[in-house]
């Protein structure tokens, strides 16, 4: 029996086992935003509990409501 040998296989078998024994959770595809390279939902989440103003700011700079001064608009 042949294994096939592509990029595809290598990259799930590496998330398989993330998943299965490293304790990492498989991502929201759709949230993901590829050119600030984070998942908004999930930064605004964890800075919320910190600080609330914290999910103000963060809120508007991930979305782009926030000016070059740091002004939200």
């Amino acid at each position: 029996m042949s294994r096939q040998h592509t990029e595809y296989a290598f990259e799930a078998a590496i998330e398989h086992h993330l998943t299965t024994a490293g304790g990492y959770v498989t991502g929201d595809r759709d949230g993901f935003d590829p050119h600030q390279a984070i998942f908004p939902s999930e930064v605004v989440a964890r800075v919320g509990w910190l600080l609330p103003i914290g999910v103000v700011l963060v809120s508007a700079a991930v979305t782009g409501k926030m000016d070059v001064r740091g002004e939200v608009g």
